[in-house]
């Protein structure tokens, strides 16, 4: 009786654990595998068409192209650029990177104290990057994530900032949601002048709020109450206009990670809650999947179809899933701890705590 009751808790803990992903496969990796040596932590990453940046908390910021094998049928890395000197010497701690192609200028976030940008130099003739200080203007304002709205020539970038202080009278222990306009000063046909203003649009949120992303004049919000799981979305009818408070939604675990494209948003939980699918225009539940999983960062592609779900020590879970969200494939990926991912031509990389990571899925 006691073995009987032993299997049965087993078989129950199995379909916990994988029973919402439907057709679940556990890819075999072996000489699948590449990792791409990276001091430190490789916290985060930017794909843009086949080059890869990369930010490293040791190395800093890292450029890669990335070559197909066309025989192999496999990819490889090679090393653009890096400049490990350089970045140790500022002192940077390197956690998030982003990219604007209309402006060709790259944003790195310095964990919790500062957010740089710079144009992208061109990198085979050697030019260096010139990096300024967009965020933040005062000691107890720390950015914790940032998220862009591309305006054309112009931009918007969003930013979670604690406010922490052990000073009388100034902020602290709240969590305020900047943003940065940035308007491009054209001097003559070789010249121009990035012009940033900022502006603090939503104001004492709890400390503990987790992710922020933007889309289609909405603000997505994680982790916006200490009573609640929930996340909040604040919206603004275009671009000159105050954002306000839309609607809030109950989670059923702790949101962790936020994401969406058009019509659909992507809510990553912690306490192996996995993730929640919702449709853009109503806000209705379509699916809960990968229960089991503690998502720590998400990534759509609605070209692939690929659904990447990061998840530290748990690897990344890889969904392939229709127009409608229905499931037709997925993937559990044995990795180091997992920050974030990307597919590539039927292969993801992957940011861990070993470097870069690359699988071949197909």
């Amino acid at each position: 009786m006691k073995k009987l009751t032993f299997i049965t808790i087993i078989i129950i803990s199995i379909f916990i654990h994988f029973g919402c992903n439907k057709q679940s496969i556990a890819l075999n990796y072996e000489d699948l595998l590449l990792v791409e040596k990276v001091d430190g932590y490789s916290r985060d990453m930017f794909l843009n068409e086949d080059t890869l940046f990369v930010v490293s908390e040791d190395d800093g910021l890292l450029i890669y192209n990335i070559n197909e094998n066309s025989g192999e049928s496999s990819i490889s890395l090679s090393l653009l650029y890096s400049d490990s000197l350089f970045f140790q010497s500022q002192g940077w701690n390197l956690s998030g990177i982003l990219y604007s192609e209309p402006l060709n200028r790259i944003f790195i976030l310095d964990k919790f104290y500062s957010i740089q940008h710079s144009e992208l130099p061109d990198l085979n003739e050697g030019t260096s990057f010139q990096f300024e200080k967009l965020c933040c203007q005062t000691d107890n304002q720390h950015p914790s994530t940032f998220t862009i709205n591309q305006l054309n020539e112009n931009l918007e970038i969003f930013t979670l900032v604690r406010n922490k202080s052990n000073q009388a009278g100034v902020k602290s222990d709240v969590v305020s949601i900047f943003k940065t306009e940035m308007t491009i000063l054209i001097i003559d046909e070789n010249t121009s002048m990035v012009i940033p203003s900022h502006d603090e649009i939503i104001d004492s949120l709890i400390y503990d709020a987790t992710d922020i992303h933007y889309r289609n004049n909405s603000l997505f919000i994680s982790h916006t109450s200490n009573d609640e799981s929930e996340f909040k979305i604040y919206k603004r009818n275009d671009n000159d206009n105050p954002f306000g408070l839309d609607t809030t939604i109950r989670t059923p675990f702790l949101p962790d990670a936020i994401y969406s494209d058009e019509n659909f948003l992507f809510v990553g939980m912690e306490e192996h809650g996995g993730a929640i699918i919702y449709n853009m225009d109503s806000m209705e539940e379509i699916s809960w999947i990968s229960q089991g999983f503690s998502v720590r960062d998400i990534y759509w592609d609605p070209g692939s179809k690929f659904l990447l779900l990061s998840c530290g020590y748990q690897g990344v879970v890889v969904f392939e899933l229709d127009n409608d969200m229905n499931i037709d494939n997925t993937w559990v990926l044995s990795t180091s701890y997992a920050y974030t991912a990307r597919d590539y031509n039927d292969h993801v990389l992957i940011s861990t705590r070993n470097g870069i990571e690359i699988i071949k899925i197909k």
